[in-house]
């Protein structure tokens, strides 16, 4: 047996964003277990991400299934030797980074560790005297998992997100018949899209937004997954200046999509996995938030990052790209 700690992180859920609102927390715990050996518990989809982030999880256990969490079928054979397999690896420590704890406490302590931490809803169950604070709803994701690991020491991070873009990445974006056309010259992106339909943007507003980046002189770099591709299409069909657009829906893999936000001067974006990705790789954004909470799931940063209501005037969405643009657009301009 190793004589490493064993500790176990529970956060199954499917979102990009969900993941890297974890990445400080993660960060921290491992300069505070620096030798621990850390598993996250999560979905199979996820794999690609902690792969990334070889220095802050050692792998991956995918959760089957759990009564509440929508992401698997349920399958309550599956469940015994799951958590079986669990309790036989000892665990020193359980983290409940998956919410509140109504639905996954439970499962956080049906894991058999030593110790167990994570919230409780303010009026429900608190299954511990110590280890489980009480969940506050409007409190930036990425600085409430930090709250929950000062209970193990000193925690010095700042909350900001992080995500590693390599040179295969890069590479892979360059290949790209339509990344060419963005290479050697200043654009932004615009992605319409979102997780769900409900949530796209209307094409009409999002060609208008689209043609007023090209007005700063901007090409524009119109992303989306492959099943937005036809909203991406009808957005760069309304634009008046669709020539300085670049449909590349369904065209990135993640690390290429996170190299293309990173050389971007301006992202503009829903309340979407792409907006905190352009946090992680410090990419200017500004962000149009619908029914999501700001407070909880916008960006730390205010001032490299804008929050603005999703129906704000396109006008003022522009003032805003313009005043985090404006340096490089001039430069670009004069040269």
């Amino acid at each position: 047996m190793s004589g490493r700690r064993r500790i176990a992180v529970l956060r199954a859920l499917p979102g990009l964003g969900d993941f890297l609102c974890a990445v400080p927390a993660l960060r921290a715990l491992r300069r505070l277990e620096p030798c621990a050996e850390v598993v996250l518990v999560g979905l199979a989809r996820q794999l690609g991400l902690v792969r990334r982030y070889p220095a802050l999880v050692d792998r991956l256990v995918e959760l089957p299934c759990w009564p509440g969490l929508p992401e698997q079928p349920l399958d309550p054979a599956a469940l015994p030797p799951f958590l079986a397999e669990m309790q036989e690896r000892r665990l020193d420590l359980a983290l409940q980074l998956h919410g509140s704890g109504g639905q996954t406490n439970a499962l956080a302590l049906l894991l058999g560790a030593r110790e167990t931490l994570g919230f409780h809803p303010a009026d429900g169950w608190r299954p511990a005297a110590t280890g489980f604070l009480p969940w506050v709803e409007e409190e930036p994701e990425p600085l409430r998992w930090l709250r929950l690991l000062r209970q193990l020491g000193p925690v010095e991070d700042d909350g900001a997100l992080a995500f590693p873009v390599t040179d295969a990445d890069r590479a892979e974006l360059g290949a790209l018949p339509g990344a060419a056309r963005l290479a050697g010259r200043p654009y932004a992106v615009l992605h319409p899209g979102a997780s769900t339909p409900a949530r796209w943007a209307d094409p009409v507003r999002a060609a208008g937004l689209a043609d007023a980046l090209a007005a700063l002189g901007l090409a524009v770099g119109l992303t989306g997954s492959a099943g937005e591709a036809d909203l991406v299409v009808r957005v760069r069909g309304a634009m008046r200046a669709s020539g300085m657009a670049v449909p590349l829906a369904g065209a990135t893999d993640l690390g290429p999509l996170a190299a293309l936000l990173a050389g971007a001067r301006v992202v503009v974006c829903g309340d979407t996995g792409v907006s905190h990705l352009a946090v992680a790789v410090g990419a200017p954004s500004v962000v149009l938030f619908g029914a999501a909470s700001p407070v909880r799931w916008g960006p730390l940063d205010r001032r490299r990052h804008r929050v603005l209501p999703a129906d704000a005037p396109v006008g003022r969405v522009l003032a805003e790209c313009a005043a985090l643009t404006a340096p490089g657009v001039a430069l670009a301009r004069s040269g």
